[in-house]
């Protein structure tokens, strides 16, 4: 995430905004940049308990990225999508 970016709870941030500033891609729901999930942009009927609970989803892509969360340290932005296009 580029330094002195807060995203604010209140806000609402398109897939574009998001990328500009933890980079990463606009369709992945854990956007990785140089080896690292930089956020993770979610859907309450996938992750209903979320940003608590992050349930990874199936497929080798996801599974890759997912595996590479949970060995991360520190802390990521978490968006939950709330309308039809975010």
């Amino acid at each position: 995430m580029k330094r002195g970016m807060n995203f604010t709870t209140t806000r609402t941030y398109s897939r574009g905004q998001i990328r500009k500033h933890v980079r990463g891609g606009t369709r992945d729901y854990l956007p990785h940049h140089k080896g690292v999930v930089v956020a993770a942009c979610l859907t309450r009927s996938a992750n209903p308990d979320a940003p608590d609970v992050i349930l990874a989803g199936h497929g080798r892509d996801i599974y890759r990225w997912a595996v590479q969360l949970s060995k991360q340290t520190g802390p990521i932005p978490v968006f939950i999508k709330e309308g039809p296009r975010c």
